[in-house]
């Protein structure tokens, strides 16, 4: 199963990554430069940039994990409330979250294979468990795991400690959800705001073909679109930077 701190790009998506990302910078290269040259060492930019690639499909499966988490958490909750020990809670986990998630989501991957594993090699649900939350890398989920493995090792009421801790992380990621969804204007905001710079040199540079000559043909035009491209990418990065909200 995957470490979720890192992820590998298949063939198909290094591919679209390098297409995608290669035509964008040529783009950027002949509307702020006007030449061939600088459109392929931009492109040439594409490969330091899979760096920050990466660590946004990171961020975006471990945000995809957890609240799907966050459905698990309503299940085992369920489950325990009737009595259910862990193991009957995760197979009765996977067939509900089925028929919510394909079969190819993270979480039902995660508990096929517990469950699978719990099976055939009689592993314990705790090393399973903790195995899964050192993976992910999410602190919500290493809390539960945590919670759960020294209620049981301390004897304590197992019903009481899985619903508590349910019931906790569950508003600390409802609240997540919430502002997510408060952020997410802001980040389509901060992605047009950003795209109107070059919105606007493509429309003069179709409408008046002349009018951007004086940035592209004198060394002083050109340092000034350097900055522009600067300012922009700095504006950019700050921009997601304060929507970034962590609880």
């Amino acid at each position: 199963m995957p470490c979720y701190d890192s992820y590998t790009l298949s063939l198909r998506e290094n591919i679209g990554y390098y297409l995608i990302s290669g035509f964008f910078l040529a783009v950027v290269g002949y509307l702020f430069y006007h030449s061939l040259l600088c459109s392929i060492l931009l492109i040439a930019l594409s490969h330091p940039g899979k760096k920050v690639y990466l660590a946004h499909k990171v961020e975006k499966r471990k945000t995809e994990l957890s609240h799907q988490f966050r459905d698990l958490l309503y299940s085992l909750s369920a489950s325990f409330a009737t009595g259910r020990q862990m193991k009957e809670a995760l197979e009765e986990a996977e067939e509900g979250l089925q028929l919510i998630y394909d079969r190819d989501t993270p979480i039902c991957l995660e508990l096929s294979h517990m469950i699978r594993l719990m099976k055939e090699s009689k592993e314990s649900e705790e090393e399973l468990l903790k195995d899964f939350a050192f993976r992910s890398g999410i602190a919500d989920i290493l809390n539960f795991v945590d919670l759960y493995i020294i209620g049981k090792k301390t004897g304590g009421n197992m019903v009481k400690v899985v619903i508590k801790t349910t019931n906790v992380l569950l508003d600390k990621i409802d609240i997540q959800l919430e502002i997510h969804k408060l952020t997410a204007q802001k980040k389509l905001e901060s992605y047009i705001i950003t795209a109107l710079p070059f919105l606007v040199i493509l429309f003069l540079k179709l409408s008046s073909p002349n009018y951007l000559n004086v940035l592209y043909e004198t060394l002083l035009g050109r340092v000034l679109m350097t900055m522009a491209l600067i300012i922009i990418l700095i504006a950019y990065l700050w921009s997601m930077k304060l929507t970034k909200i962590e609880i």
